[in-house]
């Protein structure tokens, strides 16, 4: 928290910064945090927070809201989340502190992208760990979005032990490894309640339309199976799968 107001400072060149928080109350207390800074410049702007404060329910991103600065998590009404979206999008927002999952289901593109920090909570092992570079790279792919800026910046916060690594990641040299075998009955689920996949031969297809198969071909070792396996080998592990 300490370093991300230089990190703005230094990168954001006046335009809209998301920073990536790992919980709900991260993005509410750096928020508070970053509302200190001067970001509300000229008239029209400020008059144009403080009626789109006056619409916001959640008491305390009514402030926030004036000063330029929001946070976007899953506990925020979802009238308030719109109007916190509609605002950033309209660049009237300078910072938006959101959990990481707002890149994968928001197009909120911005110049600047903070992640702070790369480590998430994992419950089930109760301990924390690196989040998954396919997750990182889809947050810093926010900034400088083709057709939204010419160009963009992403500021990867992480401890020295882990830096090389995320230099790699961020750099394209990392080889990244789908993570759909964990979240597969949740997707063919998706597919099946919009009828893309109605049967397994449409979900096999399906899922060798994947970045899944892609990897599974190429690395098969780390899905657990044989280095020298065939094709038939990976048609009844994706059939038993599903």
């Amino acid at each position: 928290d300490e370093n991300v107001p230089e990190g703005i400072k230094r990168h954001a060149s006046g335009r809209p910064s998301l920073v990536f928080c790992a919980s709900r109350k991260s993005t509410e207390l750096l928020a508070a945090k970053l509302s200190s800074m001067r970001f509300v410049n000229g008239q029209a702007r400020a008059q144009l927070l403080a009626q789109a404060s006056e619409r916001v329910a959640t008491s305390p991103l009514k402030n926030l809201i004036r000063a330029g600065v929001a946070y976007h998590n899953a506990a925020v009404p979802p009238e308030d989340r719109d109007i916190i979206e509609q605002l950033f999008g309209q660049e009237a927002l300078a910072v938006l502190c959101c959990t990481t999952t707002l890149a994968m289901g928001v197009n909120l593109p911005a110049h600047l992208c903070v992640i702070k920090g790369t480590q998430i909570w994992q419950p089930a092992q109760k301990r924390y760990a690196e989040m998954p570079a396919a997750n990182v790279q889809q947050m810093i792919g926010r900034a400088g979005r083709p057709g939204f800026d010419t160009s963009g910046v992403a500021v990867i916060m992480t401890s020295s032990a882990h830096a090389n690594y995320w230099r790699n990641v961020s750099s394209g040299l990392e080889v990244i490894e789908s993570q759909l075998l964990g979240n597969l009955i949740e997707v063919l689920v998706s597919e099946a309640a919009h009828h893309v996949v109605n049967d397994v031969a449409e979900a096999i297809r399906f899922l060798k339309s994947t970045f899944l198969f892609v990897r599974l071909t190429r690395n098969p070792t780390n899905y657990g199976m044989p280095a020298d396996c065939s094709s038939a080998d990976l048609d009844a592990r994706l059939k038993s799968r599903v």
